[in-house]
């Protein structure tokens, strides 16, 4: 577990694909908010022409997590996905890399796939800062169907897979809710109005939103009562959160307890995983994960 002091320079992004993640990391960026996904890293897909900004180790370590145990980003489990202990020891190297390389600034950790495991990541750096980003179901579907061919129906059941876990921690931890649906000028108040309470200076200029971008469900609003009962009832819900006007930024989640039983052959595959990873950043601390392996911690 990462120092409280530490992780408060932490700043979680959470949120399904295609739901504004990027745009708030972006505007994070703008206000000088550290992001590991450089220039040199981030993914300009024609889907997403600012790039997706995700974080490349986080990235790398939720699919491996998520490859071991039998699933990818869009066929998930309806259940909570289980990490074993060295996965936690491997996730804080990764976190207390990323505030090393940031100071003396904040840095933000974004990848849509923390929301299948916020409490994981987010147990690891108490008073770390977390932002839920919230889109219509309905729109991410289509986008998701633009961008991935995925059907409708398919896209309603993933953005209630992942948002599954994110109502209960965005309820019980209070935790602001930006949707991506805000006309322009109340999208970058609510965020400003966020920034602030997180130390930020929220009047310098904000570059990366375009509002061009979000266009997907068209001008006209999408009907919410014509979706599966489950999806409505929890999109509702968000909705609810996002309307809060008090909230808490800072996230204590009590530590999370996981087996430790055959870890070090699971740590072997994971690692053998990582070496073949899709980012060179990866290479860097996937060495430390051959330390831990040998040690039982990395060595920074």
């Amino acid at each position: 577990m990462i120092d409280a002091k530490r992780s408060k320079d932490l700043i979680f992004i959470v949120g399904m694909h295609r739901s504004g993640t990027s745009c708030l990391t972006g505007c994070l960026e703008d206000l000088g908010v550290y992001n590991e996904a450089d220039m040199a890293h981030v993914n300009k897909a024609s889907s997403n022409p600012k790039g997706n900004r995700e974080s490349p180790d986080v990235h790398l370590f939720n699919e491996v997590v998520l490859k071991r145990n039998g699933y990818k980003w869009s066929n998930i489990p309806n259940k909570a996905i289980p990490w074993i202990a060295s996965d936690y020891k491997i996730a804080e190297f990764v976190l207390e890399n990323m505030i090393n390389q940031a100071k003396p600034s904040m840095a933000v950790v974004k990848d849509p796939r923390i929301a299948l495991m916020p409490y994981q990541w987010l147990s690891i750096a108490p008073n770390a800062a977390c932002i839920i980003s919230l889109r219509h179901p309905m729109t991410v579907a289509k986008s998701l169907l633009k961008r991935s061919n995925l059907p409708i129906e398919e896209g309603l059941k993933l953005w209630a897979d992942y948002n599954r876990e994110v109502l209960p921690l965005a309820q019980e931890y209070n935790i602001p809710v930006l949707s991506y649906d805000l006309p322009p000028e109340q999208y970058i108040q609510r965020f400003r109005q966020i920034a602030a309470a997180l130390g930020l200076d929220a009047h310098k200029q904000i570059k990366f939103y375009d509002a061009n971008f979000n266009t997907v469900g068209g001008k006209k609003a999408e009907d919410t009562e014509s979706l599966p009962d489950s999806v409505k009832q929890l999109y509702k819900a968000l909705l609810v959160q996002s309307e809060k006007q008090d909230f808490s930024l800072r996230v204590h989640v009590r530590e999370q307890v996981a087996p430790a039983e055959g870890e070090n052959m699971k740590m072997v595959e994971m690692i053998n995983s990582l070496e073949k990873g899709l980012y060179p950043s990866g290479k860097f601390w996937v060495n430390f994960g051959h330390v831990l392996l040998k040690t039982g911690r990395p060595v920074s």
